[in-house]
């Protein structure tokens, strides 16, 4: 049944395995200037002035999520719990629209949005298990049945097209709160994220830890393919190698430079003890060679 939904995508430059309309196929917002797309909008506008247009938009920034929906006499703006993502909150968008819409005398409704992930979900039905997915589609059903026709329409986000410049403007200081099912990717996602937080914070304060300074921030190294080259390389990273520690394992004396009269270190060797300048020249000299030739 919702594989036979009416889904009509006018889209700007892109092109999906829907029903589309190729009047302007050839402009991406990469390569053609706003105006472009505004007066593309308005010639848009002309040949579907019997739709109303309604339009949405999501946001997400730090602690902060919100949606919002332009409607020609008035704008909706939520504020969405903070875990959601910017996907769902697109897709939240166009549910509240669809809510809205159920409520009117007006049969014809023409949805812009610029998330092209979400009509790109809404077309692959039968893969899709998002909650707020399905609920639209369920929507959809729903206006079908009682006769509405619902136009999908992909526009350029910030191209100076009013409705669009209205909803993305509202979505971002939405106070009114409205309660929604947190899809379990976004869930994990979150949890994720708040556990990397924690643990930056907890190595923020681990400044006397001589691995601090090597890595600051929490995360992967990038590896190396070759595994022997790889364990190399993170040796020299934590500085523990056989020649500046093997002294641990022998329980001799740390070897001492006898020109810095300082204990060697990976650090010193490489960058700062004096008796290895010709040494680092040279091959970093015989490294610049290769790579030139």
């Amino acid at each position: 049944m919702l594989n036979n939904l009416p889904f009509l995508v006018f889209l700007l430059g892109v092109s999906l395995p829907l029903n589309t309309s190729t009047h302007f196929h050839c402009f991406t917002k990469a390569s053609a200037a706003p105006v472009v797309f505004y007066q593309i909008f308005n010639l848009h506008r002309s040949l579907y002035s019997q739709y109303v247009p309604v339009f949405t938009d999501g946001s997400k920034s730090t602690n902060y999520v919100g949606c919002s929906v332009a409607f020609p006499d008035s704008v909706s703006a939520y504020r969405l719990n903070a875990a959601l993502s910017i996907y769902i909150a697109e897709a939240t968008a166009i549910s509240c629209a669809l809510q809205r819409i159920t409520s009117e005398n007006t049969r014809q409704f023409c949805i812009y949005t610029d998330s092209m992930s979400v009509l790109q979900s809404l077309q692959q039905t039968e893969s899709s298990n998002n909650p707020v997915i399905c609920d639209i589609l369920l929507q959809m059903e729903d206006l079908r049945n009682k006769g509405f026709g619902i136009l999908f329409c992909w526009v350029p986000s910030h191209t100076g097209i009013k409705g669009n410049e209205l909803a993305d403007s509202a979505d971002k200081s939405a106070l009114v709160p409205l309660n929604s099912a947190v899809p379990l990717s976004d869930v994990t996602c979150f949890i994720r994220k708040h556990i990397n937080k924690m643990g930056q914070q907890l190595w923020d304060l681990q400044e006397q830890n001589k691995l601090h300074s090597l890595k600051p921030f929490l995360g992967r190294w990038p590896g190396v393919p070759v595994r022997r080259k790889d364990v190399i390389l993170t040796r020299l990273r934590i500085g523990h190698t056989r020649f500046t520690h093997k002294h641990l394992l022998f329980a001799e004396p740390a070897p001492v430079c006898t020109s810095c009269q300082a204990p060697y270190s990976v650090l010193r060797i490489l960058i700062e003890c004096p008796v290895f300048t010709f040494q680092r020249q040279s091959s970093l000299m015989q490294h610049f060679y290769h790579l030139k030739t």
